[in-house]
């Protein structure tokens, strides 16, 4: 998915996205009686991949309703954080996609650039994906 199309996907679902100051992060999802917000930092955003990343993270714990709170503890906030990372990879790291993609040769750069994700996540789908770890 593009930027776009996670900013449609996010007014579909009745997510009111704003510009917000996240001193701890990037960005927040909130889930309140009044409706669902995501709060983006878009003053350290440096481009569009970064902002599409972080939207579709956001966007996968309403998704997966991997909501937690600062009084968590951290097994919780470990088990949110990654439901929402494999929400992030199934909407920017499509598996049909993927495995039409992946040949002999390919390396976690390769697939990286063709999906514009940071090599870190790649290797969390391909876990996800194929429970294959790889370098």
């Amino acid at each position: 998915m593009q930027l776009n199309d996670l900013y449609g996907l996010a007014a579909r679902q009745g997510i009111k996205v704003h510009s917000a100051k996240c001193p701890n992060s990037a960005a927040m999802c909130l889930n309140t009686d009044y409706g669902t917000f995501i709060g983006l930092d878009s003053h350290i955003f440096k481009n569009e991949s970064r902002e599409r990343l972080v939207l579709a993270h956001e966007l996968a714990h309403h998704l997966t309703n991997a909501y937690y709170d600062r009084h968590d503890n951290e097994i919780n906030v470990k088990r949110m954080e990654f439901r929402a990372t494999k929400k992030q990879i199934e909407l920017l790291i499509p598996f049909d996609e993927l495995d039409a993609f992946l040949f002999e040769d390919c390396t976690v750069w390769d697939v990286a650039e063709h999906f514009d994700v940071p090599p870190e996540l790649v290797k969390t789908a391909m876990w996800v994906y194929y429970k294959k770890e790889v370098q």
